[in-house]
């Protein structure tokens, strides 16, 4: 059933008059905006007949993060949201709450802890160290984004821990490229062709895996999701396994990239700090926080839905508006990060919360940080004379929705 949302409640001095799926917007919130937002109350955006508030100061962030009662991560059942609904319906942790939530997160929990990663390190080292051979076999001049980060996903978590076919690879990654297209889903209608068309096909192809994980169980995420299906667990059927594949390995496909071609742009960008890392590389994890913090992989988080009329921040939220969460404003909110654009590698910002927090805490986070580290630890070993070709590049950005992620970064070894 549509539900009308009462917009009489609003204040109207809070309504702002801009469109967050522009791609103008992503590059005004790296180049300036998200300073503004880190300390603006939340406010109205009136999209498509429905209310949208953006949530950015940190305490704001933390409140709504961590309130399970007053916000939902289900879509309501309204026309207005379909364009925030990027998996097609499907049921997976982004869209799940309570207690069902929590528990099929314990089960695919293990796989991205660090002693399930550890064994494959000199794997993904060895994935860095072809790259670089090549960036060197070249003369030493690269793109951060096409020649380092552009695939680390695919090839770590697609290739590497899962064993994916190339063919199954390159479905889910056709289906990322396509995403995007969900935000011109107009309210009540079906998503885009095109969007739907590689849909269809990474489902097939994940249900082939689910079945093939049947015959050759494994210990990976999807793994431990059909034995917690077949053996009577609190998985009860094949979607939620079906719905969590295909966001982790849709979703996550350009996020790493972003983080760690953004963090060696800012290496780059404040030498003095890089020299200090290569100097104290005991600092490296401190370092990737602080990277994070300055810029992580987009500035929104998944949004939620008040589930209630309430009030976050001085500002009303009428029940079924969608919260949007601006994770990386909250990563700039001076009253938590003192002088938050400066670029401090000693800051050690662990309250950062660029992959959320709360029971929606990324599952992936620690596998980002993962490959995070032995890049740059690579990169400081192979790579110490690494710096921007411009030292005043700003990069043209792209992605999903709120995805900030560099079309390009060009870099050099000389």
């Amino acid at each position: 059933m549509a539900i009308a949302l009462d917009l009489s409640n609003l204040d109207r001095d809070k309504i702002d008059d801009i469109d967050l799926t522009s791609d103008g917007l992503r590059q005004k919130i790296q180049t300036g905006l998200i300073q503004q937002w880190a300390t603006r109350e939340p406010f109205y955006v009136i999209s498509r007949d429905i209310v949208e508030v953006v949530i950015c100061r940190h305490k704001d962030v933390m409140e709504v993060l961590n309130d399970r009662e007053r916000f939902t991560a289900t879509l309501p059942p309204m026309p207005g949201v379909e364009h925030l609904d990027h998996f097609n319906g499907a049921e997976h942790l982004g869209r799940m709450d309570g207690k069902r939530h929590d528990e099929i997160r314990r089960v695919m929990n293990p796989p991205f802890a660090p002693p399930a990663l550890a064994p494959h390190e000199d794997a993904v080292r060895a994935i860095f160290d072809e790259k670089i051979d090549r960036i060197l076999a070249k003369g030493g001049d690269f793109d951060a984004m096409s020649d380092f980060c552009g695939d680390l996903i695919k090839r770590v978590l697609l290739g590497l821990l899962l064993k994916l076919t190339p063919e199954q690879q390159d479905v889910m990654v056709r289906l990322h490229s396509k995403m995007g297209l969900v935000m011109e889903t107009e309210p009540g209608k079906p998503h885009p062709a095109d969007f739907t068309k590689a849909y269809e096909a990474a489902r097939k192809t994940i249900f082939d895996i689910i079945a093939q994980r049947r015959r050759e169980p494994a210990d990976d995420f999807i793994g431990r999701l059909v034995a917690s299906r077949d053996s009577g667990g609190v998985v009860d059927n094949d979607e939620p396994i079906f719905g969590n594949t295909v966001a982790i390995l849709a979703a996550g496909l350009g996020s790493t990239a972003t983080s760690l071609g953004a963090a060696l742009m800012n290496l780059c960008r404040h030498q003095n700090q890089f020299t200090m890392l290569k100097q104290r590389p005991e600092l490296l994890k401190s370092a990737i926080e602080e990277c994070l913090r300055m810029h992580g992989p987009g500035f929104f988080s998944f949004p939620r839905f008040a589930a209630m009329d309430t009030t976050v921040g001085g500002t009303f939220i009428p029940k079924w508006a969608t919260v949007h969460i601006a994770v990386q404003a909250a990563c700039y909110d001076p009253e938590v990060f003192p002088d938050p654009s400066r670029f401090d590698i000693t800051r050690n910002p662990l309250n950062a919360p660029v992959f959320g927090a709360g029971p929606h805490h990324c599952l992936g986070n620690r596998l980002a940080r993962f490959i995070m580290r032995i890049g740059l630890e690579q990169v400081l070993a192979r790579m110490p004379t690494l710096r921007l070709v411009d030292p005043e590049f700003v990069p043209v950005y792209t992605g999903m929705f709120s995805e900030t992620a560099p079309v390009s970064i060009p870099m050099t070894i000389n």
